[in-house]
């Protein structure tokens, strides 16, 4: 029995804003707030 990994992975066609929007677009509502909360503190810290 061959119980292999017999294909590749490629990586993704998106580049890092690609990535970040994917994740947003995925995040609920709540968790968005949260999140914008977060970098809004970062960037004005920062």
């Amino acid at each position: 029995m061959n119980v292999a990994f017999s294909h590749s992975v490629s990586p993704s066609a998106l580049n890092g804003q690609g990535r970040v929007k994917e994740l947003i677009d995925v995040i609920p509502p709540e968790e968005l707030a949260k999140a914008l909360k977060l970098l809004l503190a970062a960037q004005k810290n920062g």
